[in-house]
């Protein structure tokens, strides 16, 4: 059986959309060469290409992108989330050593998933199980232990939804890799595949639409999970990303950042103004620190350096230390990144402003929680145990000032010797927060132990 080229090669409208955003995205947060060679930098009008060309080769890209979805990573993984799996617990536990059959660990498979969806959007984690010859579902469950495959947006190129938002079938690119290449023979280079995941079976088809080999998907559903950042109004497949409307503001810091460079380096080297004598000749002059200019000492115009006016540079730092503010905002991060003022800022609205930057990453802790339970899930119905009880559990606060202020707060207060009641009652907030995951049987016993 074939499929249809057009089928075959069809893209979902979505996909489409997205599709030159995520390059974009991708950019900001990597930075580097790629940003600074991918269009990003703009040439002005009266810019001749030359000048633009060098002022290209002297650019740099402050990455802000990178430094706000590296601190909401970290932020997100302080405190790694509780995983509970039923029996057999040895095979979880083993598995969370190896999620992706790459020697990946479920912590490390979860920030790599984390950073793709934060990046992009959206990104899918797909449960798949080794292929097996077995002939019953006893045969079945111990063939082989399920794993999760990390698949980046490009990579699900279609799909079909139902009224509930549950995906019909899923269309996902694959690469060849069944023929082991050979270090000294000339490479084919990597063939395309496409694995077509129904509710009932999956197919793998080669480029001209013929499937290469096919399988029943005892699961009943499609076995793909979408990790969103924030989730898309009437989407269930796509979501936005954290950078949707910071990776412009940082493209325009790029920009202004290059243009007070350029003025810089014109600066170092300004123009040298000579009167022209009369009947006289205007030539190149080379002037530098190495030669001499010489003019009569009876000239009534002597030589003059010609040096750029400043009130553009600092219109242009003025625009780029609001535009930082600007992004600080967006990303709710305005504690955390403050920037020296002038004006200091008054202790609510400090407060109002760790108070914002942890509703942000609660948001996404519950996007992240429910897409790491839906594969949780998965894995457990691959094995046959589809109603067995389990737990994922993400943090569900996030006091985004340090665990050592906290403690520094605590001891001011205690050495005020309000009262014996008030200082249990303050060690015992500070126990919760240093161990909010702690089981209830030793909490019960740390707060009988403060009390006394």
């Amino acid at each position: 059986m074939a499929m249809n080229k057009a089928a075959l090669k069809k893209r979902h409208g979505d996909y489409e959309a997205s599709k030159v955003l995520w390059d974009f995205f991708y950019q900001s947060y990597e930075g580097g060469a790629n940003y600074i060679e991918g269009g990003n930098l703009i040439q002005h009008p009266r810019e001749d290409t030359t000048v633009y060309n060098r002022r290209k080769e002297r650019a740099y890209y402050v990455n802000y992108c990178g430094a706000i979805i590296d601190t909401y990573i970290a932020h997100l993984n302080k405190q790694a989330p509780v995983v509970s799996v039923p029996k057999p617990a040895g095979a979880w536990a083993e598995f969370s050593k190896d999620v992706n059959r790459r020697n990946d660990s479920i912590s490390e498979f979860r920030r790599e998933v984390q950073v793709a969806a934060m990046v992009l959007g959206q990104t899918y984690i797909v449960v798949d199980k080794p292929d097996s010859d077995a002939v019953s579902l006893a045969e079945e469950i111990e063939s082989g232990t399920p794993f999760f495959a990390h698949y980046y947006p490009w990579d699900v190129v279609d799909w079909d939804l139902d009224e509930f938002g549950k995906p019909y079938w899923v269309k996902l690119l694959e690469v060849d890799r069944s023929v082991p290449s050979n270090p000294f023979e000339k490479q084919a280079g990597s063939k395309v595949l496409y694995k077509i995941w129904q509710r009932d079976s999956w197919s793998l088809l080669n480029s001209d639409g013929k499937v290469i080999s096919s399988g029943d998907n005892p699961l009943g559903e499609v076995p793909i999970v979408p990790v969103l950042n924030r989730k898309k109004l009437g989407r269930s497949m796509v979501g936005i990303s954290a950078l949707n409307d910071i990776a412009y503001l940082n493209k325009r810091i790029f920009n202004l950042g290059s243009l007070i460079d350029q003025f810089a380096f014109s600066a170092a080297f300004p123009m040298l103004r000579n009167p022209q004598v009369p009947g006289g000749e205007s030539g190149d002059v080379s002037v530098s620190e190495r030669t001499v200019f010489e003019y009569p000492d009876t000239a009534n115009h002597p030589p003059e350096w010609m040096s750029p006016p400043t009130e553009p540079l600092k219109f242009l730092s003025e625009e780029i230390a609001a535009t930082v503010k600007e992004i600080q905002r967006l990303a709710r991060l305005e504690a955390g990144f403050d920037i020296k003022s002038s004006k200091a800022q008054s202790g609510i609205s400090k407060a109002f402003d760790w108070l914002s930057t942890a509703t942000v990453l609660a948001e996404k802790a519950d996007n992240f929680e429910e897409a790491e339970r839906n594969a949780v899930r998965l894995w457990l119905k691959w094995q046959g145990m589809e109603d067995a009880p389990f737990t994922v559990d993400y943090p569900d606060e996030f006091d985004v000032k340090s665990l050592e202020k906290e403690i520094e707060d605590a001891v001011k207060l205690k050495s005020l010797q309000i009262s014996p009641t008030f200082e249990a009652e303050l060690m015992k907030r500070l126990a919760k927060k240093a161990l909010p995951k702690i089981a209830d049987e030793k909490a019960n016993d740390i707060e009988e132990e403060i009390a006394g």
